[in-house]
């Protein structure tokens, strides 16, 4: 008797699968035309800040990297209160897989800020119900993960004009640039 073995796939590290979603975020916006600026640190309200070459302002991106096709957004934690200001104007889900050796299979999804938000509260809705019928009870969000997966998200694939729009102000969405040093 032969024992078949599957293969497991080879992983990128998690730390080095953030940072080549974030360069690659740049590189794709770089290639249109725009200016990424590249945050490092937990201290930074955004993963890219995009700045018009103009000084009439700027956006900031957050970039979700995932080799699993869902995406841990946290918005629950982070930007529950309606009007919230200190949110990204963008989002950018990097699913990137490794095909081969040196090879990656990669489909970037450009979201508002709007919505992801409507997204994950669709997914989330669609959640809830299903485990109340599970379980008979409510799910209480504050124990949960956000997160939307590929499925959900698919009709934003390759939207990088609505962040070209928004920095060429046919969108306004662009936030003033603060003159003089940061403290």
């Amino acid at each position: 008797m032969t024992a078949i073995r599957k293969e497991k796939k080879e992983k990128i590290e998690r730390y080095l699968l953030n940072l080549a979603g974030e360069y690659r975020v740049c590189s794709e916006l770089a290639k249109r035309g725009l200016l990424p600026c590249l945050s490092f640190g937990n201290y930074k309200g955004a993963d890219i800040h995009v700045v018009n070459p103009q000084g009439r302002g700027s956006l900031r991106i957050e970039v979700k990297a995932s080799q699993k096709g869902r995406f841990v957004t946290a918005m629950y934690k982070k930007y529950r209160k309606k009007g919230c200001k200190q949110h990204p104007d963008f989002w950018v889900l990097c699913d990137i897989k490794k095909s081969g050796k040196n090879d990656f299979d990669e489909k970037f999804f450009v979201l508002s800020h709007e919505e992801i938000a409507k997204t994950q509260e669709e997914r989330h809705r669609r959640y809830c119900k299903k485990y109340r019928k599970k379980h008979g009870q409510p799910f209480d969000p504050a124990k949960g993960v956000d997160l939307v997966g590929i499925e959900d998200v698919e009709q934003y694939k390759d939207a990088w004009a609505k962040i070209k729009a928004a920095m060429d102000g046919t969108r306004v969405a662009c936030r003033p640039i603060k003159r003089g040093l940061a403290h």
